[in-house]
């Protein structure tokens, strides 16, 4: 699926059909449609004209691109809206998305002050209140001190006349006071990036009236009139990232506040601005506990409930939300992360894809969708078919099974090359040099998705997600709830549990009170089944998640607290009471005394212990939990190639009915023979290759006992550059035939008489080895592998509608006059001798460096393209003895061409529609990669063996 834009609504029907037919025939199987910014003026001559949102001609264009995906057999989504966030020019000041605004100043005491606000305050804000707080000798506020002194607020009075607020000899006593006035105001915020008649505030979030204005007047207005082309037209409406700036506040707040917590905020809202004594954090655990249901009840329940009134699912980004981001992709039908500024190695991500991923799990969605690909690399046009494919394994092992391409720009043939495009993004249309080849990713990606969208995933481990310390450290203002949470846990914990063979989800509040619950000793919630909990640094927790935790430990569960054991409860309601019960609890899991620091403690059936560290953490677990993807060798090298092998290749674990499936990826430029262990000790494992569909019956492996009891399979893998596998087990089958070999490579083995029988291809003259499963070792030497043959000589290199040149040496053309700036497909040719042909020998032609893609044909044969990894192409069929002639197309990337023409003038766009795009990304590299093919060329022979014993 990919993100589709049109600037401006700039299109017709004829190149909706053009661009949805190009998708298509690349294995694009779906569109979220997202109108943004123009891009040119109209040019009647160009057949170039935008078009305003709410036009009937526009209305027309989305009906049309209706009937025109089900044609094809595509899914629609809609964005809602232009850009984001949500917001448009039907969103009046007072439905837009608001802040606290506080104005302050220090008075001493005993006697009078006055203040003239109205220089300081500003159009459209409104007051909230007025408190003044004594300070103590430390600077704090004394919050049991404070006085609510709004009702000194007035009027200024000038020659009879009413000028503006203030206070006018407002009394204090002894003493030095903070005064601070709270104003609701609008923070103005914009939506980004709009298309033409989308301009307008972003909305309140927080309020359920501007959520129900937005989706009368950019939903209804819009799904209404496409309903006369098919009910319901869209199948997902979609809502991007909530980067809603500055929003901390919304008009009712402190009504909403006192129904929901029982008390008035107004003495306490000092304590949002700087440190107030102990109850600083109960107070902001209650500000932000209250603005996120609020958030989550009028903005992400009414998104959805509206989409499913209306025949359409929901698609939503929750990240960037203030409040718990999980209970925003909870109330989504398809929850959605982003990947963004990820690069191309794995990297376990916690903000924009496990809090997203986890949410799937625990209340049960079967997809786990990502915008991907976003801002992969920069600057702009450096972006390759094979970083895509990395980039795509590193979502996959995050946990998300539905790619969503970000993206295509619309761009009309008229426009040029590369086109139009989105700053943001990875250009993704058919302008894209290497979209010839993009339809090889396209259908891996499928391929895996169709698995890992089956059965529930296999995750043992979950993590507390510590929302209450987050909550009680910061006051108002803006605030990324996702970002938070990971930077008070840590990424690397999270990598090392990960590197030594665990998954894990995080889990919320809402969901163990609510969700979760214990049976067969293990921590349930939704699809979602746990054998170890983590805690760690929570300070503060809620009474009913530690029961959770608590009852999980006395069921047979390991609960291992990390750093520290909560102290409390948060929030100001029976404040001492639910932290006694905390404390109890706590004594409780200790047999008396809360767990010490080191300790590891029987609790009923299971255990519980306090650690110093994350590396305890995981000490401890690797004792009392078998891992359940472990590599145990890189056959070829020592102790650095298994390190660089458990950082480079991830898993992910799903149970499909009875089998068991594993998603192995190797995110990393190095080819691995590895030995891999399984936590299931059930069945013959099929090797399966998501790229080619080739299923291996009976790869190499050993079922294993373990120390603590359980088994476990031995799994031998050969994972090419950038390459993954399933791994799938399902039971029966019987045992190995070989249990372990340094034969690399898919083998067929297959019973003979009362032996055994291997066949496959040797690479390389040595000394080989097979195992039987009754531990007889077989060895065996190869020593007629010839040596590869370099293709020397010249080579005439072809630019596409440009000049042939002679080479006597491979390079980048970058380094030639004709191919200085070049950017798109050329072809280099060259004829080679061939003695003879050895019929047990099977030929691999290895293109070296490749810069980009390539595809290539010997002797008129074509071998197949070389977009990623090692670009190794089968040409066995193709080789003959005597002259053959090679010929290799290589594309490279836009970057040379777009930097080497003068900056695009946009000032006419600018100073007719203003300036709506960003500009993150355009700027030249310091170096341009190089182009073309670099070689060296070789033939790679591969004997043909059977080893029969």
């Amino acid at each position: 699926m990919t993100r589709w834009w049109w600037f401006g609504g700039a299109v017709t029907p004829a190149e909706i059909t053009r661009e949805l037919e190009f998708m298509r025939e690349a294995g694009i199987r779906g569109v979220e449609l997202q109108p943004v910014y123009p891009l040119e003026v109209d040019d009647a001559q160009r057949g170039i004209r935008n078009l305003r949102f709410f036009a009937e001609e526009f209305i027309d264009l989305l009906k049309h691109t209706v009937r025109e995906t089900r044609r094809l057999g595509m899914q629609f989504d809609l964005t809602l809206g232009s850009g984001w966030p949500y917001g448009g020019p039907f969103v009046t000041v007072d439905r837009g998305a608001r802040c606290l605004r506080v104005l302050s100043r220090t008075v001493s005491g005993p006697g009078t002050f006055s203040w003239d606000l109205t220089a300081q305050m500003r159009e459209h804000e409104d007051l909230v209140a007025a408190v003044a707080t004594p300070l103590l000798p430390s600077g704090e506020p004394d919050l049991a001190h404070s006085r609510v002194i709004t009702n000194q607020v007035g009027p200024r009075i000038e020659n009879q006349a009413a000028t503006g607020l203030g206070f006018s000899k407002a009394e204090v006593s002894a003493g030095l006071w903070e005064v601070r006035v709270f104003l609701d105001a609008p923070t103005l915020m914009q939506v980004k990036r709009p298309t033409l008649g989308m301009e307008g505030y972003v909305i309140d979030h927080h309020s359920r009236e501007a959520v129900a204005l937005f989706l009368e007047a950019a939903g209804d207005q819009v799904i209404s009139p496409l309903r006369s082309v098919a009910d319901p037209p869209v199948h997902s409406v979609f809502c991007d990232s909530l980067e809603v700036y500055g929003a901390d506040w919304t008009t009712h707040f402190l009504e909403e506040f006192q129904r929901r917590r029982g008390y008035d905020l107004v003495p306490y809202l000092p304590a949002l601005c700087q440190e107030a004594g102990p109850l600083t954090p109960h107070l902001r655990y209650d500000y932000h506990l209250t603005m996120s249901e609020l958030i989550v009840e009028n903005f992400f329940q009414p998104l959805a409930g509206w989409a499913k009134a209306r025949g359409m699912t929901s698609r939503i980004q929750a990240h960037g939300a203030f409040g718990d981001v999980m209970q925003g992709y909870a109330a989504a039908d398809i929850p959605e992360g982003e990947d963004i500024f990820q690069g191309t190695h794995y990297s376990v991500n916690l903000k924009h894809r496990r809090l997203c991923t986890s949410a799937t799990h625990i209340y049960q969605k079967r997809l786990a969708s990502a915008e991907t690909y976003t801002w992969l690399n920069m600057p702009m046009f450096t972006v390759t078919l094979e970083q895509m494919k990395a980039a795509t394994d590193t979502m996959f092992l995050d946990g998300i099974n539905h790619i969503v391409n970000s993206g295509y720009p619309s761009s009309p043939p008229q426009v040029g090359k590369p086109g139009w495009i989105f700053y943001a993004e990875t250009n993704l249309n058919h302008n894209s040099i290497w979209w010839p080849h993009y339809h090889y990713l396209a259908e891996y990606v499928q391929r895996v998705q169709s698995l890992l969208t089956q059965g529930v995933a296999v995750n043992p481990v979950v993590a507390y997600v510590p929302l209450p310390d987050v909550y009680a450290k910061f006051g108002s203002g803006s605030l990324h709830m996702d970002e938070e949470i990971e930077r008070h846990l840590g990424v690397e914990p999270f990598m090392a549990l990960r590197r030594a063979g665990y998954d894990f989800d995080l889990i919320n509040d809402a969901a163990l009170a609510e969700t979760a619950r214990v049976e067969d000793g293990k921590l349930r919630a939704g699809d979602a089944v746990y054998s170890v909990a983590l805690v760690m640094g929570s300070r503060w927790m809620p009474t009913e998640s530690l029961d959770r935790f608590a009852e999980f430990a006395r069921a047979g569960g390991l609960l291992i607290f990390v750093g520290l054991l909560p102290e409390g409860a948060p929030g100001m309601a029976d404040q001492e009471k639910r932290t006694a019960q905390i404390q109890r609890t706590l004594a409780a899991l200790g047999g008396g005394k809360p767990p010490a620091m080191g300790e590891m403690l029987k609790v009923g059936k299971g255990r519980v212990m306090l650690v110093a560290d994350p590396a305890s953490a995981l000490s401890q677990l690797e004792a009392l939990l078998p891992p359940d993807f472990k590599i145990l060798a890189a056959k070829d090298g020592g102790e650095d190639t298994l390190k660089f092998a458990q950082a480079n290749v991830g898993f992910v674990h799903r149970r499909v009915g009875a089998a068991d499936v594993y998603f192995v990826s190797n995110v990393s430029e190095r080819s691995l023979n590895l030995r891999a262990r399984f936590g299931v000790g059930k069945g013959r494992p099929q090797l399966c290759d998501p790229e080619t569909r080739q299923v291996h019956e009976t790869p190499v492996f050993q079922p294993v006992g373990l120390p603590r009891g359980g088994e476990a399979t031995d799994v031998s893998l050969h994972l090419d550059p950038f390459s993954a596998c399933f791994v799938v087990f399902t039971p029966g089958g019987g045992g190995p035939l070989v249990t372990d070999t340094n034969w690399p490579g898919p083998l067929q083995l297959r019973k003979v008489g009362q032996g055994i029988a291997a066949s496959g291809c040797i690479a390389a003259n040595g000394r080989y080895f097979l195992v039987m499963a009754d531990g007889k070792r077989h060895e065996f030497a190869v020593n007629n592998v010839p040596q590869p043959q370099t293709i020397t000589g010249t080579w005439e290199l072809e630019f596409d509608d440009g000049p042939t040149v002679s080479l006597e040496a491979l390079g980048s053309w970058n380094d030639l006059p004709a191919g200085k700036n070049y950017s798109g497909w050329a072809t280099y040719r060259i004829s080679f001798d061939v003695r003879e042909l050895d019929k047990n020998l099977e030929w691999w032609l290895d293109l070296g460096r490749v810069h980009e893609t390539a595809e290539a044909t010997l002797n008129g044969v074509p071998l197949g393209a070389a977009w990623k990894g090692a670009r190794r192409l089968n040409c066995t069929q193709a080789l003959k003895p005597g002259q053959n002639l090679l010929a290799v197309r290589v594309g490279n990337l836009w970057v040379n061409d777009f930097y080497s023409r003068p900056k695009r003038d946009l000032k006419p766009v600018a100073e007719t529609f203003g300036v709506r795009w960003g500009t993150s990304g355009e700027f030249p590299p310091k170096t341009f990669p190089p182009s073309g093919l670099l070689g060296p060329v070789r033939l790679v022979p591969l004997r043909r063996w059977t080893e029969k014993w």
